[in-house]
């Protein structure tokens, strides 16, 4: 593993739509265990942040420079989604 993969900020990160969200929740779960909750890119592990006014100005950064690999979960509608466009 290089050293820069050892300085972002999250392993993973989920981008899906909210009727996906039991789905993603259950994954991350799976995926907290291993790497730490921390280290996964799920709202409902960094509530605190991801209620700032300011997330949809902050979220793309977090996505394109603070992860090593993003998951997409995708739905028939899932380009129509604010949030899933802005990530």
């Amino acid at each position: 593993m290089s050293s820069a993969t050892n300085m972002k900020r999250f392993r993973i990160a989920f981008s899906f739509a909210g009727e996906k969200r039991d789905f993603i929740e259950q994954t991350a779960q799976i995926l907290a265990l291993r790497f730490g909750e921390e280290k996964i890119l799920f709202d409902k592990f960094h509530e605190a942040e991801f209620a700032n006014a300011d997330l949809a100005f902050n979220l793309p950064s977090l996505y394109k420079n603070d992860t090593d690999l993003i998951v997409a979960v995708f739905c028939r509608d899932y380009e129509q989604k604010q949030w899933c466009g802005l990530q």
